[in-house]
């Protein structure tokens, strides 16, 4: 009879000793472009000292530093992935996670991440979650099952949005969400937007939940006295 711990799945843990050893690496590798980088900024201040902003040997020093920048920048992004930590659903539960970054690859925080249906209606019954500091997100949702025990077929869409309520993105792709599964997705915006609220207006006395928007109100007359 095999052990308890023979039984155990032993694919996360090599995962978290890979995505441990692939941050190990790119943190070598972000050391020494920093190095190149700040060496290529002396050589740049020396050489507009002696020929000018504008020389030609300038702008090329100016170029490869505009590289090493950039290439820091996709270090970055490739470290903060290695070091996430994927969700472990439960065997009812379906998970999506990831990052929401603007264009220049900087974090996207107090965002609103939810799922709608084809027509761009939220599916509540999947919650929502709320981007942090790093731009991350995570969400887990109980997966409904039919009368016969199989998971019921159901597919959405991702959907970010602000405070506000406005859509900054919309999936294109229809992800099936189906027990033990596990989502990862990075959404690139553009634009600015404020902080996270819930996906639409919660519900209470009188109000609609159908996500149109009230027409608004005429304005009261003033009775002359």
């Amino acid at each position: 009879m095999a052990d308890a711990d023979d039984e155990k799945d032993p694919l996360p843990g090599v995962a978290a000793k890979v995505d441990a050893l692939r941050a190990g690496g790119l943190k070598g590798l972000d050391r020494a472009a920093g190095a190149r980088q700040a060496s290529l900024q002396r050589e740049r201040r020396r050489l507009t000292r002696r020929l000018g902003e504008d020389h030609p040997r300038v702008q090329a020093v100016a170029a490869r530093i505009e590289g090493a920048v950039a290439l820091r920048r996709d270090l970055a992004v490739e470290l903060v992935r290695a070091q996430t930590a994927s969700p472990q659903p439960g065997a009812q539960e379906w998970a999506l996670h990831g990052y929401v970054r603007w264009a220049d690859g900087s974090p996207a925080p107090d965002l609103t991440v939810s799922l709608v249906d084809g027509r761009g209606q939220w599916l509540r019954e999947l919650g929502h979650a709320c981007t942090d500091a790093r731009g991350y997100f995570k969400l887990v949702a109980h997966v409904e099952h039919a009368a016969d025990g199989s998971a019921a077929i159901l597919t959405a869409f991702v959907r970010v949005t602000d405070d506000a309520r406005h859509e900054l993105h919309r999936g294109q792709e229809a992800l099936p969400v189906l027990p033990g599964v596990v989502e990862y997705r990075e959404i690139v915006l553009d634009g600015t937007s404020r902080a996270c609220a819930a996906p639409e207006e919660e519900p209470g006395p009188g109000t609609r939940t159908t996500g149109t928007p009230r027409p608004p109100r005429a304005p009261r007359k003033r009775e002359k006295t």
